[in-house]
C-alpha cells in the first residue's frame, strides 16, 4: 500500500486538499456564470495605463440561458398522477398542492439556474397542508458522490449566511442530507453564529427514497390524504 502524502501546514492528506480545491473551483466557475448572466462579465480588454477601457460587453449568456428555458418551459405543460393514484381526488389534489401558475414559474428558475451553472437543485419541503417544492441556489449546494459511482449521490450539503430574525445577527445555516443504507435520508439542521457556535441544532429523517417504491406511495397518501 502506496504511503499517504500531507501538507505540511495542515497535516491533512494531499487527496483531501485536492477535493477542496476542486470544490472551490466550481464555486469560482459558478460565480463567473452568474456574472455573466447578470451581465458583467470580465472585461474581453485589458487597457493600457492612463488610457480608456475600450472594451463592449455583450450580455449573450442571458439571451441564451432565457431561450433554453423558454424552450423547456415556456408553455404550460401537463402532470399526470402517479398509476394507482389516478382518481378525482388525487388529481384536484395535486391542482391545489401545485398550482400551474407557481409551477411554470418554479420550472423557469430551476431551467435557469440549470442553464447558468450547469446544474440546478430543489427540494420538497413537507410542512403544512401541501408539500412545498423549494427552488435551491446551486451555489450553496456540495453533492458527495459514492466513490465508485458518480451517478450515486450519498450527500447534499446546503450552506449559506443568513441574518437571523429574531435579533438581526448574522447566521449560517447548514442543511446536511444523509442517504441511508434502506435509501431514506437523514436530514440534520444546524445554524451557529458569526462565532461558529450552534444556536440550533434537529435531526429528523425523510422517509421517502426517490425512485419511489410502493411502500412510500402509501406512506405520501396517509401523510397528505389523497
Amino acid at each position: 500500500m502506496a504511503d499517504k502524502f500531507f501538507n505540511q501546514l495542515t497535516g491533512l492528506p494531499l487527496e483531501y486538499q485536492h477535493v477542496v480545491e476542486s470544490e472551490m473551483a466550481r464555486r469560482r466557475l459558478m460565480s463567473r456564470a452568474f456574472k455573466a448572466y447578470a451581465g458583467v462579465p470580465n472585461s474581453p480588454m485589458v487597457p493600457r495605463r492612463s488610457e480608456p477601457d475600450d472594451s463592449v460587453n455583450l450580455a449573450w449568456a442571458r439571451l441564451i440561458v432565457d431561450k433554453g428555458a423558454n424552450w423547456l418551459f415556456g408553455r404550460d405543460i401537463s402532470l399526470e398522477v402517479t398509476p394507482g393514484l389516478r382518481s378525482e381526488r388525487a388529481e384536484e389534489w395535486l391542482k391545489k398542492a401545485w398550482p400551474v401558475e407557481q409551477r411554470m414559474l418554479q420550472l423557469l428558475k430551476l431551467a435557469t439556474n440549470g442553464g447558468i451553472a450547469g446544474q440546478a437543485y430543489a427540494k420538497i419541503v413537507a410542512d403544512g397542508e401541501f408539500p412545498r417544492l423549494v427552488i435551491i441556489d446551486p451555489m450553496t449546494v456540495t453533492p458527495t458522490f459514492s466513490p465508485d459511482d458518480i451517478e450515486q449521490v450519498v450527500r447534499y450539503k446546503i450552506q449559506y449566511p443568513a441574518v437571523n430574525p429574531a435579533d438581526g445577527k448574522p447566521i449560517t445555516f447548514t442543511q446536511v442530507h444523509e442517504r441511508n443504507a434502506g435509501g431514506t435520508w437523514t436530514i440534520t439542521d444546524t445554524t451557529e453564529n458569526d462565532r461558529n457556535q450552534v444556536i440550533s441544532r434537529r435531526e429528523y429523517e425523510w422517509p421517502f427514497a426517490f425512485p419511489r417504491s410502493e411502500e412510500h406511495t402509501s406512506e405520501l397518501q396517509s401523510r397528505f390524504g389523497i
